[in-house]
């Protein structure tokens, strides 16, 4: 190989601790810096986007929100928004978010940490500098699973995923898997991550993904 929480997405159905998960559908996209699409915003405010189905966790430092999207030759994805919190309160700076796109090559690794199949992976050279990056980091004293997102000349995102929300934003990565190679079933999606990319971690040296 980036509000008020209550205030910034009116249509989520509160699911268990701090994650929002959203059933609207909606496709209108535009290029980002990953060269592939983002969510249509009026001046990258938030509170105008139309996303597919989401889900939203928020921390203490920062939140995240995770969306269904398409790349530029219509690969079904996932794409994170991640914000710092203003001075460590339950608000973020959405405006100044890092936006990243799980790629093609990306997605069924991401989706292996979140299923508990391998630990960790990372990634890099995201964005049309080449400045952008984050890792998935499970952590096994807490239960949790760190997600960071890094972008050269911005504050680094680090949002702990509590268990009940990783059920939350496994479940989309999944659906869009199943979305885009539709003769599988989600039980079928799973048992074929257990024995590629569950697999092939073991063979590796670290398991790091860059």
């Amino acid at each position: 190989m980036s509000f008020d929480e209550d205030q910034q997405y009116g249509d989520v159905l509160r699911g268990h601790g701090d994650a929002h998960f959203s059933l609207h559908e909606s496709q209108k996209t535009i290029s980002n810096g990953d060269s592939l699409h983002e969510p249509r915003t009026l001046d990258n405010d938030p509170t105008t986007v139309d996303y597919g189905k989401k889900v939203a966790v928020y921390g203490s430092s920062a939140a995240l929100t995770f969306f269904t999207t398409s790349s530029t030759n219509d690969f079904e994805t996932v794409s994170i928004d991640g914000a710092a919190s203003f001075q460590g309160l339950r608000k973020y700076n959405w405006k100044d978010k890092i936006t990243v796109m799980i790629t093609r090559q990306e997605l069924p690794i991401v989706a292996a940490v979140m299923l508990g199949i391998i630990p960790k992976c990372s990634f890099s050279n995201h964005g049309h500098s080449n400045d952008k990056g984050y890792s998935v980091i499970t952590q096994p004293d807490s239960g949790n699973i760190l997600f960071s997102m890094t972008q050269k000349s911005k504050k680094k995102i680090n949002v702990p995923i509590g268990q009940s929300d990783v059920f939350y934003v496994a479940g989309l990565i999944i659906s869009q898997i199943v979305k885009q190679q539709p003769w599988l079933s989600p039980q079928e999606a799973m048992v074929l991550l257990k024995t590629t990319v569950g697999r092939l971690y073991r063979m590796t040296k670290d398991g790091q993904h860059e």
